[in-house]
């Protein structure tokens, strides 16, 4: 009898050139991995489970229902609804945008630099603030509280209602270590801006906004422009009107000397800095993510 695995292999071969056109570059070990959190929730070792599960009639509708979604090109994390994102597995949806790995150099730094404004200070008697603007899922807020050994008073905050309940259940199903005493609170970004006479000020800002030009979208990958939501792509008509949204919000909600770490597009630098430079923010690095590509800009409140 014909194995879920041995059927997996056939479906990837038989539809190898349309599943490439939605999923560039796609390898069978991660359709089949894919597969198995599906049917099973989680993955075994080497696929373990796929090979020993026959394809009886119970798995063959729950598995066509798989391959049904995937010959629509919908993306493969909202097939399974999670995503794995720095350390961790997390729920998203089509209201969400998936979290993707050139992020992970800015969950990096910015606890880097946590940990050492934490032993500079020693103890402060006031945990430091950081906000997060644009969470979407929380996976980048979550990564990051996940990292430190100590407690922060953290704001998440999202435009879309639907996006923050994603956060919400992130934070509250997750299992991700976070300090026991670390605060953590969810909030509509509009709020938030409408509350800057209150002076809330932050030690840490840290954003991944929309940075995309809009006539760029219809460029993008099949699974991404069809199905991803528009709002965490587009940047306007130059890409940069959400980033000069975030700058100028965060010149008054960060201390002075505290730090944006923000996500930008690679073609973008020189840009950003003259929009950060104009809010009172000083240069102080920019990263690159794996491909060598500028990916965040590390700037200080003067």
């Amino acid at each position: 009898m014909k194995s879920l695995d041995q059927y997996a292999n056939e479906y990837f071969n038989s539809n190898l050139n349309a599943l490439h056109s939605f999923y560039p570059g796609l390898r069978v070990e991660v359709l089949k991995r894919e597969l198995e959190i599906y049917l099973f929730g989680v993955e075994s070792h080497n696929g373990k489970r796929l090979k020993e599960y026959p394809f009886l009639q119970g798995h063959h509708q729950k598995a066509m229902s798989f391959f049904s979604s995937t010959d629509k090109g919908i993306p493969l994390s909202y097939i399974t609804g999670k995503a794995f994102f720095y350390k961790n597995d997390f729920f998203v949806n089509p209201d969400v945008l998936i979290p993707r790995s050139e992020t992970e150099i800015l969950v990096e730094d910015a606890v880097g630099f946590l940990k050492k404004m934490r032993n500079e200070k020693g103890n402060p008697g006031e945990d430091l603030k950081v906000l997060e603007v644009g969470t979407g899922s929380g996976a980048l807020i979550l990564s990051l509280l996940s990292d430190l050994d100590f407690s922060v008073d953290a704001l998440a905050t999202d435009i879309s209602g639907k996006a923050l309940e994603m956060a919400r259940k992130n934070y509250f199903h997750g299992q991700y270590g976070i300090h026991p005493e670390t605060k953590l609170s969810f909030l509509e970004a509009d709020r938030l801006f409408f509350n800057e006479r209150e002076r809330l000020t932050f030690d840490l800002i840290v954003s991944n906004p929309p940075y995309i030009k809009f006539n760029e979208i219809n460029g993008l990958d099949k699974d991404v422009r069809y199905y991803e939501p528009k709002v965490a792509l587009s940047g306007g008509i130059d890409g940069l009107s959400k980033i000069r949204l975030v700058v100028s919000k965060s010149s008054n909600l960060i201390k002075k000397s505290g730090k944006l770490f923000l996500e930008i597009g690679f073609t973008q630098t020189r840009e950003v800095l003259k929009i950060l430079q104009l809010y009172g923010f000083y240069n102080n690095r920019v990263i690159k993510d794996l491909g060598r590509k500028n990916r965040c800009i590390i700037s200080t409140k003067i």
